[in-house]
């Protein structure tokens, strides 16, 4: 449970920092609707954890994978698409 526990903990600072990224987007572009900001602050959150978990154990500074994640919550729905194709790539290709 504690290990659970210190995990979602580490998650939080991320999960921040992609949510400032979508924040930034979305004053930037603007926004048609709450419905709609509201889910690209979802989509902008799921893809900085995701990117955060990706470079986790990749060697990079931790300002280095901060300004990683936040970059991927700004651009949020494109990062995670390209993400998904270059998995399915791989499972194509079975490497």
């Amino acid at each position: 449970m504690d290990e659970i526990k210190s995990f979602l903990e580490g998650l939080m600072l991320p999960l921040a920092m992609a949510l400032f990224g979508g924040l930034a987007r979305a004053c930037k572009t603007g926004f048609k609707s709450w419905k709609q900001f509201a889910a690209s602050m979802v989509i902008s959150a799921f893809t900085g954890v995701v990117v955060h978990l990706a470079i986790q154990d990749g060697g990079l500074s931790a300002s280095m994978q901060a300004a990683i994640v936040a970059s991927s919550g700004y651009s949020g729905g494109v990062v995670l698409d390209g993400l998904v194709d270059r998995v399915a790539e791989r499972l194509r290709s079975g490497t």
